[in-house]
């Protein structure tokens, strides 16, 4: 079974530039890819936490945190922040996460912070951040890879794949697979692509304007224009090789419009207006994705499948 790195190839091929990205490279060679080697760490805390009894789906992330001598807390956070590691006194780590989340976004959260401590230079970095409160140029390089090795804890993909296989790759087995690994359902998508068991592209959309239409209403220049459904983020799987714009509108007549009125998925083979793009085998759901979030207009989830 083939393993996508959740990342474009252009990211895998890119230059490392945040130190804690070094440190890992450093670690576990250079010619090692840093998703890889994160996503080879997180495997074996995982391992390293069964030999204590931790087991799922689901994976709570709380017991994880215990047996690594780690205390969580909820407690009300400012806005855009869902959790902080710090360090207490005598060294102890401590994950703070904020009390405002669903629970499955704290779980996605408090795996996130423990991801920080794969990193070889975590407790030189956490006590940096304490003492300015500064984050690091590039610091999304970091963020991204804790977000890797999340998922991996949250959802690890052996057992992951195999209920795939066995629930099926739709956004039908969705809501089947939020509950079975107590995670959010963009998580699980996001999850689903990673696996590589379909060449496709899971794609988020809302109703709303874009830039240059929301410009142009805040000027008052002219009438306000109409909201469309618009791509907000893609997230293909490794062989997906179509390119999908962002806050491109999907036609009237697509199936994503009519899952707005529709309890479940819809589908539909249609042609996107792309340029070099073949007919999609399209599903589509409306559906909260981003949990917590506030956003104006409804939300739709498809998964695309070139035919």
């Amino acid at each position: 079974m083939s393993r996508c790195s959740e990342i474009t190839p252009f990211l895998r091929e890119r230059t490392w530039h945040h130190p804690s990205v070094r440190a890992l490279r450093e670690t576990c060679g250079k010619n090692f890819p840093p998703e890889q080697a994160i996503r080879k760490r997180a495997e074996e805390l995982i391992k390293y936490a069964h030999r204590f009894g931790w087991a799922g789906p689901p994976y709570d992330p709380r017991i994880l945190a215990s047996i690594l001598g780690m205390r969580v807390r909820e407690k009300k956070l400012n806005a855009g922040t869902d959790g902080v590691l710090r360090a207490k006194d005598g060294g102890k780590l401590e994950i703070l996460v904020n009390e405002r989340l669903p629970q499955t976004r704290q779980n996605f959260t408090i795996c996130h912070e423990i991801a920080h401590t794969l990193f070889p230079d975590h407790c030189e970095l956490v006590r940096m951040r304490q003492k300015t409160g500064r984050e690091e140029t590039y610091h999304w390089e970091l963020e991204m890879l804790c977000n890797l090795a999340a998922s991996e804890l949250l959802m690890p993909m052996d057992k992951f794949a195999r209920d795939v296989v066995y629930h099926g790759y739709s956004l039908k087995s969705v809501d089947t697979l939020k509950r079975r690994y107590a995670a959010s359902p963009e998580a699980v998508v996001r999850r689903m692509v990673s696996t590589d068991l379909e060449i496709s592209c899971a794609v988020f959309l809302r109703r709303m304007h874009k830039p240059s239409e929301e410009k142009q209403r805040t000027t008052g220049s002219s009438a306000k224009p109409e909201k469309k459904l618009r791509v907000e983020r893609t997230v293909p799987s490794t062989d997906f090789h179509y390119f999908i714009p962002k806050f491109k509108s999907v036609p009237t007549d697509s199936c994503i419009y009519q899952a707005l009125f529709s309890r479940g998925v819809v589908t539909a083979t249609e042609n996107w207006g792309l340029r070099t793009t073949p007919l999609f085998r399209t599903e589509a759901r409306a559906h909260p994705m981003n949990n917590g979030a506030r956003h104006e207009g409804p939300r739709v989830t498809a998964f695309l499948f070139p035919t």
